[in-house]
């Protein structure tokens, strides 16, 4: 069940109206863009995540740009200590499927990194775009990328290199409408299932990232999408049911 509408905020004074501020939850699922629920069909039912949080695409923007993206996450409740960029939370690679018309995504070696995807005016639908797939060091330090509608992918820091490096440019794909951040997550990350498996498993993630970006440097703040929050009681719900399981990632 869900309550009403919770509008995602923006925080603090924003310098020229240029920049755009975010909050990402290790919970937010990226399959669940646009959508009222999160999907879960490789997890169990009570651990879907949360909505992503989104922002509006203006219609004349062509690239978006991450000047500042910080915090830790991980994926087994224990204290955060995995950045922006992912790392090794359990297993070694990330092999997700694509779900319900969003990719999933393929990374070599880096788990619970943040993620986007561009989705234009209506949600999307099967097929899917295909997997983007992160093999070698530099599949990560591009300086720009290209995704397409749909197509999840890659932001980690926003930069070159892990921490350090010039700002990576992701250029809009024509008819988005649409940006959402998140993470892709399923039992052990897909590692042991080639191809990979279903999204689920986000009950568990804890931490969070924060971030500041903009569209192509435009006049005004970038608006964001409202998004729903869970009902206290379902969180309570979760919580007892998680304390009787152990962690399977």
């Amino acid at each position: 069940m869900k309550t009403g509408f919770v509008c995602f905020a923006m925080a603090g004074a924003l310098s020229a109206g240029t920049t755009g501020l975010f909050t990402v939850d290790a919970r937010s699922n990226i399959f669940g863009a646009g959508r009222l629920t999160s999907p879960e069909p490789g997890g169990i039912s009570y651990e879907p995540g949360l909505p992503p949080p989104g922002f509006l695409v203006p219609s004349t923007a062509t690239m978006a740009t991450f000047e500042s993206v910080t915090g830790l996450t991980n994926c087994v409740r224990i204290v955060p200590s995995i950045g922006p960029d992912g790392g090794q939370c359990s297993g070694i690679d990330t092999q997700i499927n694509s779900y319900r018309g969003i990719s999933g995504i393929v990374a070599r070696e880096r788990q619970l990194f943040l993620v986007g995807v561009f989705l234009g005016a209506s949600n999307p639908t099967d097929p899917a775009p295909n997997r983007i797939s992160y093999v070698t060091p530099a599949d990560y330090s591009q300086t720009s990328y290209s995704p397409e509608l749909n197509q999840s992918f890659f932001i980690g820091d926003g930069l070159t290199g892990t921490g350090s490096g010039t700002i990576q440019t992701f250029f809009v794909p024509a008819g988005a409408r649409r940006l959402y951040f998140g993470f892709e997550d399923t039992f052990y990350f897909g590692h042991y299932w080639p191809p990979g498996l279903d999204p689920g498993y986000y009950g568990d993630n804890v931490g969070a990232l924060n971030g500041t970006f903009n569209f192509d440097g435009l006049d005004g703040t970038p608006t964001p999408l409202p998004i729903e929050t869970p009902e206290t009681s379902s969180l309570v719900l979760v919580a007892a049911g998680l304390a009787c399981l152990l962690r399977r990632k």
